[in-house]
């Protein structure tokens, strides 16, 4: 009697990529949730210390070695985990682009992406090299992306044994699987560079009526700024195609759920019933922009739903904040916690979930409740779907309480130290003071209005300090002078320096950040504190947005003004 059982783990790696594939004998060893028949690892990426939680979490649920893995692409929050946690294989999948003692190389037509050649690529290839050596791990060529490819061009399909599960590659390297290279003819009119995010591979595991689609970082950049438009090619061909008169079951959000992927029409057109989005604290993705389209997505779709994996913490004054609210009722029952009322700090949070399951019993053909003992807690959360289960995993409460600790809020945290001598505490309160002088300004007459939205927007613990009784002036540089309190102290070599301390609320980061970063009237601060933008999120203080604009109205166009690279990077 077949008994099949098939489960997806989308791995905590803190902000990377990792999701291990199971296929079980559920007829065999009952006891322990049934005997795995074949093993895959699509990515082992992380970062901080994800590639300890990776190696942990295999080792304590006996995962590996694999049957096979899969690189999506060469950056690091996709394979900075192989070596160091260890993983151990029999064959491989990737876009190849480099040698191995025992095989030439295996070139494809479009390289392997500007910056992919870096300590963590030699890293994944010597974990390679290591299971060609020790394991005979073979690679497995996706033909149609070879240099010197000629012939028809077709999907490469992996069958998972002879358990009647495929996993099958549309795309790669830029390239359809029915040979269209729509990187390389999007390259000869905009001779742009090429990111590691192009070449992604995107795959379609599936098995009977049950579709899971996987796409890396694959890109879908609409004005070829940021990365190439390789997304809608690919929904056109398996439209028309491979997915004709078919459905997504599950749907992985590529890219972390960046803007840069994932548009309105392929989520409409693919139609899941569930969203799996591996989140990126440190790159602040998944973007607004993205909630946003989940948001109009679930308003025609009310019985998907969403779920975030890796670790979470957005504060209210976040844009993703408003936009998971949101989407509150859509997000799988258990998965994100909202905390905080009134002038509470407000958190959205995922942190109590170790890991998210999707899994599918197939009994002589007949889909089943799967058995409950595939995780050896009562506390697991199940959320039953058409065809299908998610389990979402909890947390070990002493390791949730550390993560708890350690992620704070840090997108306006500035940790320069600089000399007094270069930059006095007087001159910053002069800075201070005439921009109290300006913001007094703003919330008068006319334009008090937008003055006002503007402030809430951009400087929004001042909000309250503005509407205290006495003189606005004095009562905004008081303020200013407390959060520079806070946060900054004479440290023992007598340089000024970040105050461990800080108990700063995140309306206070934000709005201290905005005050003194950028900002024209603490001009001699940033030159001597040296401070770097690059990958800063929103400098409202910068020289177009030193004041608010009233001729523009109330309120920016989400994602409006934001510097460029929200959601992008590795």
């Amino acid at each position: 009697m077949a008994d099949r059982g098939l489960e997806i783990y989308h791995l905590d790696v803190v902000g990377g990529d990792a999701t291990a594939i199971l296929v079980k004998d559920l007829a065999k060893e009952k006891e322990t949730g049934g005997e795995t028949i074949y093993s895959m690892l699509i990515d082992a990426g992380s970062e901080g210390s994800g590639s300890a939680y990776l190696k942990t979490y295999l080792k304590a649920h006996k995962m590996g070695p694999f049957d096979c893995i899969v690189a999506t692409h060469y950056h690091q929050d996709h394979i900075n985990g192989f070596q160091p946690a260890d993983i151990k294989f029999k064959s491989f999948i990737d876009i190849g682009g480099y040698a191995h003692k025992t095989g030439e190389p295996f070139k494809n037509r479009n390289g392997i992406g500007d910056g992919a050649d870096t300590a963590v690529f030699s890293s994944y290839k010597a974990q390679v090299q290591s299971q060609v050596e020790k394991n005979s791990a073979a690679r497995i060529p996706i033909p149609f992306i070879e240099k010197e490819f000629k012939g028809k061009a077709e999907p490469l399909i992996h069958k998972l044994s002879d358990t009647g599960i495929t996993l099958t590659c549309y795309c790669a390297n830029g390239i359809l699987a029915d040979g269209t290279d729509v990187l390389g003819s999007q390259k000869k009119t905009k001779q742009k560079g090429i990111s590691p995010n192009d070449v992604s591979l995107a795959m379609i595991l599936e098995w009977g009526d049950f579709r899971y689609f996987t796409g890396g970082d694959l890109s879908g950049d609409e004005l070829i700024k940021a990365y190439y438009d390789i997304e809608p090619h690919l929904l056109k061909y398996l439209d028309e195609g491979p997915l004709k008169g078919k459905k997504i079951t599950v749907f992985k959000a590529s890219h972390h759920g960046s803007e840069h992927s994932n548009k309105t029409g392929l989520l409409n057109r693919l139609s899941p019933e569930t969203i799996v989005t591996s989140c990126n604290m440190q790159k602040q993705v998944p973007s607004p922009i993205f909630l946003e389209r989940l948001n109009q997505y679930f308003t025609t779709n009310a019985t998907a739903v969403a779920v975030f994996t890796n670790t979470m913490k957005v504060f209210k004054n976040d844009d993703r904040y408003s936009k998971l609210e949101s989407i509150k009722s859509s997000i799988a029952d258990g998965n994100v916690a909202f905390s905080g009322t009134g002038n509470e700090e407000r958190i959205a949070s995922n942190l109590g979930i170790k890991c998210a399951i999707i899994r599918r019993r197939m009994r002589e053909d007949k889909y089943e409740d799967y058995p409950d003992s595939l995780v050896p807690s009562t506390k697991i959360k199940i959320i039953k779907k058409n065809g299908y289960e998610i389990v979402l995993m909890p947390r070990d409460k002493d390791e949730a309480k550390t993560i708890e600790a350690t992620v704070k809020f840090k997108s306006y945290t500035i940790s320069q130290s600089w000399d007094p001598k270069e930059c006095s505490k007087e001159d910053i309160e002069d800075g201070f003071k005439a921009l109290a002088k300006k913001m007094a300004g703003w919330i008068e007459g006319k334009n008090a209005e937008v003055g006002r939205a503007y402030i809430q927007e951009h400087y929004p613990s001042l909000i309250k300090t503005l509407d205290k009784a006495g003189d606005k002036v004095a009562n905004l540089v008081e303020e200013m002078k407390r959060m520079f309190g806070e946060s900054f102290v004479i440290k023992l070599v007598g340089w000024w320096g970040p105050k461990k301390s800080n108990q700063l609320t995140s309306d206070e980061k934000m709005t201290f950040y905005a005050i003194m970063v950028n900002n024209s009237y603490q001009d001699k601060f940033n030159r001597v504190a040296d401070i770097d933008y690059r990958g800063l999120e929103d400098t409202w203080n910068r020289s177009d947005y030193r004041e608010p604009d009233f001729s523009a109205g109330i309120k920016r166009k989400l994602g409006d003004g934001a510097p460029a690279g929200r959601g992008s990077g590795e």
